[in-house]
């Protein structure tokens, strides 16, 4: 299955915007992200676990891996979001990563820390 950048930036913003303590299942993350499909909810969901992203509860059937409830960001989460919230630092990320050929989550947390730093940079001179 491929990882939905899209999907996951969808799921962070999803999850930043929930109060304290406030976990959502699969099914409530679905019913408010419905441009995305369940599989992709839960992929994405599995994969930002893994990856240190957000704090989730895994549950095992026999070979399956399903996500339980996820709880919030962790603190990598919080970081790699505030990277790509902005609208336009997200589309211009994508875009480079795309001209070279990469959807790596490292690889746009790259290239927003430079969009960002081009953006501070033109401030400062601009």
């Amino acid at each position: 299955m491929v990882f939905n950048l899209d999907c996951a930036r969808a799921i962070l913003l999803a999850i930043e915007a929930r109060g304290f303590n406030e976990s959502i299942s699969i099914m409530g993350l679905h019913e408010e992200l419905n441009s995305f499909s369940k599989d992709d909810i839960e992929y994405c969901c599995l994969k930002l676990k893994e990856g240190n992203l957000i704090n989730a509860t895994v549950m095992a059937f026999g070979p399956n891996t399903h996500i339980g409830a996820v709880q919030d960001l962790t603190y990598q989460g919080h970081e790699f979001l505030g990277k790509i919230k902005s609208d336009e630092i997200w589309a211009e990320s994508k875009a480079k990563a795309k001209n070279i050929g990469s959807s790596a989550v490292e690889t746009i947390s790259n290239i927003a820390s430079n969009v960002i730093a081009n953006l501070i940079t033109k401030g400062i001179t601009g």
